[in-house]
């Protein structure tokens, strides 16, 4: 059987130190701010993921684009010069066109390689939703598993990746075309907060509202105390925007409720912040199937 490596990209925001302790190839995705494109590299230089978001605070509108089939031709080359086979572990196709540039990129890949398996995966994820689901294919592969076996775990497993997310200023949603601007209006002026998940097309949408930002964080704890599987065996999530106090403050409620493994406290990019703002606050981790 022929070695396999896992690629994802940047829009997974997995913790720098997993993917350097364990060599995961990833694709920076590009975000533009005033004026001057970056490109996300899972904050190896902190310093841009801070400007980025004081940026906002004095605000800034950044933009986001997706890569091109010969950005992913590039990516995947040097792992089949190498002489091994890929699974490509992906950002959500809902909102993302990334993972049907990737698919251009094997077709034309497979005329120059035609013995060697390029694979993908959507993890229907975003965030730490899809790092999370990185992490267990990583583990899987490095136990034995083979390419078909990871693979086929991590698709009958994405629906079980909850996500659940509040943010602090609604009109990044309104950009978005999430919530109108009539929503975001009234919403800004009486302190509501909207849950939003992650539904069946990975897609991000409204889930619930809830007034003040307290209530937002503790909802967000009583969704993992209620929907979580298995909590021993699962490192869980919390994605923050710039806002350690809050996340540290939902990483301890649900410490002294729920025996999980392990947990990952890190910081939403600047790709997935340019849509969801400043002091997004989001927890990711396995439970009961996504109903919508």
């Amino acid at each position: 059987m022929r070695d396999y490596v896992i690629l994802s990209d940047s829009n997974s925001e997995m913790p720098l130190a997993f993917q350097q302790e364990h060599q995961i190839p990833y694709m920076r995705m590009p975000y533009t701010l005033n004026d001057k494109e970056y490109a996300y590299d899972l904050g190896e230089n902190k310093d841009n993921v801070t400007e980025f978001y004081s940026a906002i605070r004095a605000g800034a509108m950044p933009t986001t684009a997706q890569r091109n089939p010969a950005d992913f031709v590039e990516f995947f080359r040097p792992h089949l010069e190498a002489g091994k086979d890929l699974l490509y572990i992906s950002f959500s196709s809902g909102m993302s066109g990334n993972l049907n540039s990737g698919r251009l990129a094997a077709e034309i890949l497979h005329e120059e390689f035609p013995d060697q398996r390029i694979e993908m995966v959507d993890t229907l994820s975003i965030s730490l939703g899809e790092a999370l689901l990185v992490y267990y294919a990583v583990m899987k592969k490095e136990s034995g598993a083979s390419l078909d076996e990871v693979k086929n775990w991590v698709a009958d497993n994405a629906l079980r990746m909850n996500h659940w997310f509040t943010v602090q200023d609604l009109n990044h949603l309104k950009r978005g075309g999430r919530i109108k601007s009539s929503a975001a209006f009234m919403g800004t002026l009486m302190d509501i907060k909207p849950i939003l998940t992650v539904d069946r097309a990975g897609v991000c949408v409204p889930e619930e509202k809830v007034k003040g930002r307290k209530r937002s964080l503790r909802t967000l704890i009583s969704r993992v105390e209620s929907l979580i599987e298995a909590p021993e065996e699962q490192v869980i999530g919390i994605a923050h925007g710039d806002c350690l106090e809050d996340a540290l403050f939902v990483k301890e409620k649900i410490m002294q409720s729920i025996p999980v493994k392990d947990v990952w406290v890190n910081l939403v990019g600047p790709v997935i912040g340019t849509h969801a703002g400043p002091d997004v606050l989001g927890v990711l981790f396995l439970g009961k199937e996504r109903k919508f």
